[in-house]
């Protein structure tokens, strides 16, 4: 738990000087942004069939040849009399947690409601996206 804590604390630090943290933060926010999407029937409601990202002739994804070996870590830290072995393992991501009730945040003092009623989309071309 200490090491864990620890480790969610230096993440924007760690994720600086090791990009592929940053990519993974990435991943992991795009992935519960989509599960949150897909609970709420969006994709359906917005009717997108997803035709670039769904179709990898389309869209490439980068893939590499599995490891058949890895090198074996092994660190041992002495206290004492006593020998521990941490453990570290893979990442194993599960949108949909982070969207039940018990992960919510409300917005009890009302800023993310405040910035929403700042959002306006009128001056907007038709079929124009807010990002462009």
């Amino acid at each position: 738990k200490k090491f864990t804590d620890s480790f969610t604390k230096a993440y924007p630090e760690i994720a600086r000087r090791a990009t592929v943290y940053g990519e993974l933060r990435n991943l992991i926010d795009l992935s519960v942004a989509a599960a949150f999407m897909q609970k709420h029937d969006y994709f359906a409601k917005a009717d997108w069939q997803m035709e670039v990202l769904g179709d990898e002739t389309k869209f490439a994804v980068e893939t590499h040849h599995a490891p058949k070996q890895v090198s074996t870590a092994c660190i041992a830290l002495m206290k004492g009399a006593r020998v521990s072995f941490p453990i570290g393992g893979g990442v194993h991501v599960e949108p949909r947690q982070a969207l039940a009730t018990s992960n919510l945040l409300s917005d009890e003092d009302g800023k993310v409601s405040k910035q929403r009623e700042k959002v306006s989309l009128d001056k907007l071309a038709e079929n124009q996206w807010w990002w462009d």
